[in-house]
């Protein structure tokens, strides 16, 4: 299925309030949205890190029970780790 910008839609979204991959049952985001997320994002980590702060403020709201040094890295962290193009990711 393409996206009104001619990419594909992604089958793996996040299940709230668990905050579970739609695609794979995964804690989202999974590998693969992640992969997903360094290619749409290639280039523009500020943005990417943006969009993933905004889902991570509501997950703790959701996850209000959830370690959020865990909650931090899971949304956030992962992205320092893996930079921007790079290749083979996950």
């Amino acid at each position: 299925m393409a996206g009104t910008a001619g990419r594909a839609v992604s089958e793996h979204k996040p299940i709230r309030p668990q905050w579970i991959c739609q695609g794979c049952g995964a804690p989202w985001p999974c590998a693969i949205r992640r992969g997903q997320l360094m290619l749409d994002y290639a280039g523009s980590m500020v943005s990417l890190s943006l969009s993933l702060a905004s889902y991570f403020v509501v997950a703790c709201q959701d996850l209000a029970w959830a370690n959020a040094g865990d909650l931090h890295h899971r949304f956030l962290g992962w992205t320092r780790e893996h930079p921007a193009g790079a290749v083979g990711y996950p």
